[in-house]
């Protein structure tokens, strides 16, 4: 069983969408991390609060131009992914398994559209991190996310950015960003290197 953070435990193997074990795990993982107020269910409150967090941690304002249009792409994306194609009693308030069921029925019926928000949610994320416009975040970067947003420990935080594989070790290209957010969202292979993006799962 794995506990979500407003102590919801659930089963981590299939689900009723009957969909691959690793995969649903890194939902339950997401949920985890969305559900920012540990109330059990993810709202676009949730989301934003989450955004805005990450904003202050690169040093940008909830206001500010970057953390707007983080915002903005969050909403959109929660509207077009969820709200749109209704799948779920209430698209406003996600508990862990209606998580898990819109995740898994995206990935299967909206694939060019969850990869196209994949790479807006990357390259927004990355822009942020990258402050001085290098092309590059550094393994201090990323592991401040791990442990200020999404709370893992140093050694977590070390363990999850060595699992990246990235082919500088002390720093991640755009490239690579891409392609390990992709395989922690719709990844089934065991030893894809995106898998532990948000630590433990």
């Amino acid at each position: 069983m794995t506990a979500g953070s407003g102590g919801v435990a659930v089963a981590a193997g299939k689900g009723d969408t009957g969909q691959d074990p690793l995969l649903r795990r890194k939902q339950i993982r997401g949920f985890e991390v969305l559900d920012v107020d540990g109330d059990g269910v993810v709202t676009p409150a949730d989301t934003v609060r989450l955004a805005n967090s990450f904003a202050g941690l690169t040093g940008n304002s909830p206001g500010s131009p970057r953390a707007r249009q983080m915002v903005t792409a969050i909403n959109e994306i929660w509207q077009t992914l969820i709200e749109n194609p209704v799948d779920v009693p209430d698209p406003k308030s996600l508990d862990v398994e209606q998580f898990v069921t819109v995740m898994a029925n995206r990935i299967t019926t909206m694939p060019d559209t969850t990869m196209l928000y994949i790479g807006v949610l990357t390259n927004l994320t990355f822009a942020m991190l990258d402050a001085d416009n290098i092309g590059l975040i550094s393994k201090a970067d990323a592991k401040r996310l791990g442990t200020e947003i999404v709370e893992l420990s140093d050694d977590e935080a070390e363990q999850t950015w060595a699992a990246m594989r990235t082919a500088d070790p002390a720093r991640m290209t755009y490239e690579e960003a891409l392609i390990r957010v992709t395989d922690f969202i719709t990844s089934t292979d065991p030893q894809a290197p995106g898998n532990r993006l948000l630590g433990r799962f």
